[in-house]
């Protein structure tokens, strides 16, 4: 499954409409929009975001075989991630974010 797909899909199982989640995420629908259509990826922090708004779990993750992602069009240069490697992304960038608020 492209990733495209996996976002577009999880925001209509949500009920959520393109604007609504650009609105969630403080960017605008045509770039919702570009992310669905595969014109364009987001960077790995709205990858995050995404998955918080769309209540992406890493068990949905899991259940996914294969997440695609163009190469051309991802600023860290993978060309593709597992389930496997996704959740781990997911958990890298969640600790993250967990240490960045317990600093502040």
């Amino acid at each position: 499954m492209n990733f495209c797909d996996f976002i577009k899909e999880a925001r209509l199982r949500n009920h959520i409409t393109q604007q609504a989640l650009a609105h969630t995420l403080g960017v605008s629908r045509t770039a919702v929009s570009n992310w669905e259509s595969g014109r364009r990826t987001p960077d790995v922090k709205r990858i995050i975001d995404l998955f918080a708004a769309l209540n992406i779990t890493e068990k949905d993750i899991e259940s996914t075989e294969h997440i695609s992602l163009n190469q051309n069009l991802v600023d860290f240069n993978l060309s593709c991630l597992n389930a496997k490697g996704l959740s781990r992304l997911y958990d890298f960038y969640f600790d993250l974010i967990q240490d960045e608020e317990n600093i502040k």
